[in-house]
């Protein structure tokens, strides 16, 4: 019973060593770029386009810090960076130019948003077959790390958005349509290091969708979120819908890591963690969706993308004295079995 015991004892604290030398990470980056975009009609809009806004909503936490950025219409960059002092990625002061490169896990911990339109279309009134000057371009990141460190029972939280929106209003004609053509480089990855237990987690999400509703309605007439239907679908809905010409791959997904599946990968062009942000021609898939013939009437068409990134740590490892006071208890039966023999 003696050897026996004393073994359990052993088992427990070599078992338990390893643990004190283990972080676990939670890291993620959600990352899209929408490009050579435009908007066309299948006639000249009556009342022209309307301008209303090009705006950049990023915010980052960590740890029970935060911050939320909104950059002004007309504002192309936006950067929000929470992280704690002497953190190896540095500190980017909001409204800087985002640098949209992808950071990686660290040993530190961090969570940073990016926003960032680059362009808006022109001309803004193209018919159907023609091309633009300049194409709309709008590209988001969400990008969070975070480490519970060892010999502690710990938890550790980072989350982050970055939202880009690309609104204008336009008054049209009885039966008018109104198509939308562009590029997409989606990248989304979530990865979970180390001994973590269930409640850890790392994930990001990617949305895109593009809306057009008439002036004081509630429901939209055209409604698309590309989620990789061809031209089956693609995710069309709305009061009076629309069709499909291109849905290659979906810009609506979310990728998370677990202790059951500690990786999670989502990288439709292949572009890989290394070229984010490329724009090779002829590697990404082009979009194409038109809408019905639309009533006559001012609508609001909006271009959105929304990246979240949220990361879990909640490692619970047992402190050095827990695991002496348990060693000593059983010790103590040791005895108590040993004066009953006697």
């Amino acid at each position: 019973m003696k050897k026996v015991i004393l073994a359990l004892v052993a088992s427990i604290v070599v078992a338990a060593g390893p643990a004190y030398a283990v972080t676990v990470t939670a890291y993620g980056v959600a990352w899209d770029n929408i490009f050579n975009g435009f908007f066309s009609f299948s006639q000249a809009p009556t009342g022209g386009i309307t301008p209303v806004d090009t705006t950049g909503i990023v915010s980052s936490g960590i740890n029970g810090a935060s911050g939320t950025n909104m950059a002004p219409t007309g504002s192309n960059e936006l950067i929000n960076n929470t992280s704690p002092v002497g953190n190896s990625i540095g500190s980017p002061v909001p409204g800087t130019a985002a640098t949209m490169t992808q950071i990686g896990p660290k040993t530190t911990n961090y969570a940073i948003g990016e926003a960032q339109i680059p362009s808006v279309q022109s001309p803004a009134v193209i018919l159907f077959g023609g091309s633009p000057t300049t194409s709309i371009q709008a590209v988001n990141k969400a990008e969070a790390n975070v480490n519970a460190p060892p010999l502690t029972i710990s938890g550790a939280q980072g989350s982050n958005s970055s939202t880009t929106s690309v609104i204008f209003q336009v008054v049209v004609s009885p039966g008018v349509q109104i198509r939308f053509q562009g590029d997409a480089a989606p990248y989304v990855f979530s990865e979970l290091l180390g001994p973590a237990d269930s409640l850890s987690k790392a994930d990001s999400k990617i949305d895109a969708t593009l809306s057009i509703t008439a002036q004081g309605a509630t429901t939209p007439a055209f409604n698309w979120a590309p989620n990789g239907g061809g031209t089956s679908g693609g995710d069309v809905s709305g009061s009076i819908g629309g069709t499909v010409q291109s849905d290659p791959f979906s810009l609506n997904i979310d990728r998370s890591a677990t202790s059951l599946d500690p990786t999670n990968l989502y990288d439709p062009t292949g572009g890989g963690a290394g070229t984010i942000g490329n724009q090779t021609p002829g590697a990404f898939g082009a979009f194409e969706a038109t809408t019905n013939p639309l009533p006559a009437g001012t609508y609001t068409v909006v271009l959105s993308m929304d990246e979240i990134e949220s990361d879990i740590v909640d490692t619970t490892v047992p402190e050095p004295g827990t695991i002496l006071l348990v060693g000593a208890g059983i010790l103590g039966l040791a005895a108590i079995s040993r004066r009953k023999r006697s």
